[in-house]
C-alpha cells in the first residue's frame, strides 16, 4: 500500500496544480481571449480537445490496457514484442481515420455541428485531428507501460499540468496581439506531439521502452480478445463522459459549448480525486486479483471509497456555497450556469465516491461485461441527451449526466457483490456522507450574505475546509489523513526548531 498512497500523493499534486490551472485557463484566460466576440472560437478549442480523446481512444483498439494487464505478467524475454504489439496494432485504425478526415472534411463537418457557420469553422480545421489523434494514441501506448512499471506520475502531471501550461502561455500570447486564432489553435495542437517526445525520452532514458521486431510468442489471441473488448469498453466510457458536449455541439451551436465547459469544468473539479488514484491502482487490483486476495481487494476498495469521498466532499463543501459568487466573476451571460455546475459537481461526487469499481471490473475476468453494460450506456447517454437537450439546453444535458452517472455506478456496484461480494461502503464512509451533507446545506445559506467575490470566495472556502476537515480528523475515519497530516506536523515542528 506505500507506493500506492505515495504516488497517489503525487498525483494529486499534479492533479490539483492542473486544476488551478485548469481554473485560471476555464473562468480567466479563455473568457478574456475569445468572448463575447468570438465564442465559437472557445467552442471550437474545446470540440477539438473532446474528439481527439474520444477517436484516440478507438483507434488504439485497447493497447493501453493490455500493457497494463499484461506487461508484469508476460515473461521479461517478450516485453520487447510486446512493445512491437503496442506500436503496431494501433495503426490498424489510424490510417483509415486519417483518410476519412481527409477525404470527407466538408460532410463530417456538417454532420459534427449542424450551424451552418460552426460547421466552415470544423471543416477549416478538421485535419489538425488527425494530428493530434495520432500522437496521443501513442502517449497513452507509453503511459502505459510506465504504468505497467508502477511509475504513474510523469503521465498524470503531462495530461494535467503540461497541457494547461502550453494552454496558459498560448492564451496569453494570443491576448497580446502576437499571434492570431489560426496560429494559435495549430500551436495548441503542437502540445500531443510535445508531450509524446517527453513520455519517449523518459522510457528510452529508464530503459523501460523495448522495442524487438515481430510478435514472438506472445499470446496473441488473449491480448486481441483483450484489447477488442478493452477498447470497446473504455471507448464507451469516454463517449458516454463526452457525448453531452458533442451533442451540443451538433444540436445547439459552438458557442452554448463554451458556456456548457465552464459549467462543467467547475462541477468535474470533484472528480480530481479519481483521475488521481486511477493510474497507479490499476495493476494493483490486477495483481490481487490474479493472485486470488479478495479480502485485500475489498479492504482497498473499501479504503479508496472512504478516502475519495473524504477529498471529494471536501472540494464539494468548498464549491458549491461559492458558486454564487464564482459567478459573479463571469460575464453576465454565464449567470444560467450555477444550477447547470450543481447537477454535474453532484454527479461526479456520486461517482467519485464510489471509489475504484471501474478500475476492478475492467481488470477482472468479467472485462467483457463492461463492453456490454456499456452498449446500453450509451443508449441510454444518447436518448437521454435527445430528450433532454432540446427541451433544456444545456441544463438537459447536465440533467442527462446525471441520470447516467447514476445508473453506470449502480450497476458496478451490484454486480461486483454478486461475483466478489465487494462493497464500498462501510460505517465511516456513511458518516463522511452524512457530514458532507450537513455541512454543504448550512453553508450554502451562509453564502447568501453579501460580499465582494475576491473576499468572500477565499474566506468561505477557509472557513468551510476547516469545519469539514476538523471533525474528519477528530473522529478518524481516514487514517491515512491522519498519519499524513501528523508526519507533516512532526516535520514542520522538527524543522522550527
Amino acid at each position: 500500500m506505500g507506493i500506492l498512497i505515495r504516488q497517489s500523493l503525487l498525483n494529486s499534486l499534479s492533479s490539483y496544480a492542473g486544476l488551478a490551472l485548469g481554473a485560471v485557463n476555464t473562468l480567466v484566460l479563455y473568457p478574456l481571449a475569445f468572448m463575447p466576440e468570438h465564442t465559437d472560437y472557445y467552442g471550437l478549442v474545446q470540440m477539438i480537445l473532446n474528439y481527439t480523446l474520444l477517436v484516440s481512444t478507438f483507434t488504439a483498439l485497447g493497447v493501453p490496457q493490455v500493457m497494463v494487464k499484461f506487461y508484469k505478467r508476460l515473461e521479461e524475454g517478450l516485453h520487447a514484442n510486446l512493445g512491437f504489439f503496442g506500436l503496431v496494432v494501433p495503426v490498424a485504425l489510424l490510417i483509415p481515420v486519417a483518410i476519412v478526415f481527409l477525404l470527407f472534411r466538408a460532410p463530417l463537418a456538417n454532420w459534427l455541428t449542424e450551424n451552418p457557420s460552426d460547421a466552415g469553422l470544423v471543416e477549416r480545421y478538421l485535419p489538425l485531428l488527425i494530428l493530434t489523434t495520432a500522437f496521443n494514441v501513442y502517449f497513452e501506448v507509453f503511459a502505459s507501460i510506465s504504468q505497467a512499471h508502477l511509475r504513474s506520475v510523469l503521465p498524470l502531471f503531462l495530461k494535467e499540468v503540461g497541457r494547461r501550461v502550453v494552454a496558459s502561455l498560448l492564451l496569453v500570447i494570443y491576448l497580446l496581439g502576437w499571434i492570431d486564432f489560426d496560429l494559435f489553435i495549430w500551436l495548441f495542437c503542437i502540445m500531443f506531439p510535445l508531450q509524446f517526445v517527453v513520455m519517449l525520452v523518459v522510457l528510452q532514458r529508464k530503459r523501460q521502452l523495448k522495442v524487438r521486431w515481430g510478435f514472438g510468442a506472445l499470446p496473441m489471441r488473449t491480448l486481441l480478445d483483450f484489447g477488442f473488448f478493452s477498447f470497446l469498453a473504455f471507448g464507451g466510457d469516454l463517449l458516454v463522459n463526452r457525448i453531452d458536449q458533442l451533442m451540443i455541439a451538433k444540436y445547439i451551436d459552438l458557442e452554448s459549448v463554451a458556456f456548457y465547459t465552464i459549467a462543467f469544468f467547475i462541477g468535474n473539479v470533484i472528480n480530481t480525486p479519481n483521475r488521481a488514484s486511477g493510474g497507479i491502482v490499476k495493476p494493483i487490483i490486477a495483481n490481487l486479483l490474479e493472485k486470488n486476495k479478495i479480502e485485500e481487494l475489498n479492504d482497498l476498495y473499501k479504503r479508496s471509497s472512504i478516502g475519495l469521498t473524504v477529498v471529494s466532499g471536501l472540494l464539494l463543501v468548498v464549491i458549491i456555497p461559492n458558486l454564487p459568487q464564482i459567478y459573479q466573476l463571469l460575464p453576465i451571460k454565464f449567470e444560467g450556469g450555477v444550477w447547470v455546475t450543481v447537477l454535474i459537481a453532484a454527479s461526479k461526487f456520486v461517482s467519485t465516491s464510489i471509489g475504484i469499481n471501474g478500475q476492478i471490473l475492467s481488470m477482472s475476468p468479467y472485462y467483457r461485461m463492461t463492453l456490454w453494460m456499456n452498449i446500453g450506456l450509451i443508449i441510454t447517454t444518447i436518448l437521454t441527451n435527445l430528450w433532454l437537450i432540446p427541451a433544456y439546453g444545456i441544463a438537459g444535458a447536465a440533467m442527462a449526466t446525471m441520470l447516467v452517472i447514476l445508473f453506470n455506478n449502480g450497476w458496478k456496484t451490484i454486480f461486483l457483490y454478486r461475483k466478489y461480494q465487494l462493497l464500498p461502503f462501510s460505517k465511516p464512509y456513511f458518516l463522511i456522507l452524512f457530514w458532507i451533507m450537513a455541512c454543504t446545506t448550512a453553508l450554502y445559506y451562509f453564502s447568501q450574505v453579501d460580499s465582494s467575490p475576491w473576499l468572500g470566495i477565499p474566506i468561505r472556502g477557509l472557513l468551510a475546509s476547516m469545519v469539514f476537515l476538523l471533525p474528519v480528523y477528530w473522529l478518524n475515519v481516514f487514517p491515512e489523513m491522519n498519519a499524513f497530516v501528523n508526519r507533516l506536523g512532526h516535520q514542520m515542528r522538527k524543522a522550527i526548531g
